[in-house]
């Protein structure tokens, strides 16, 4: 293989990568809205050049969300992980 293919093939993949498949997976579900939005805390965190928001449109009330947090991490009922 000549050395320009050699160092075409992995910059292609970089390029698509962080045009394509990177933009979408930052801000995974989330709206315009909750990606521009403020949130508590954000005070506390220095400003990065990066961000990631993932969101989920939950149509349900608070009421029976909450019994399927609560059981979310280590040593709970469910073990759930990103």
């Amino acid at each position: 293989m000549r050395p320009t293919r050699r160092l075409l093939v992995p910059v292609a993949l970089v390029a698509a990568w962080t045009s394509i498949v990177r933009p979408r997976l930052v801000d995974w579900g989330a709206t315009a809205a909750e990606t521009t939005a403020a949130y508590a805390g954000d005070e506390l965190v220095t400003p990065r050049l990066t961000r990631s928001t993932f969101a989920t449109t939950l149509n349900a009330s608070p009421a029976r969300v909450w019994p399927w947090l609560v059981q979310m991490g280590c040593d709970r009922g469910g073990f759930y992980s990103w």
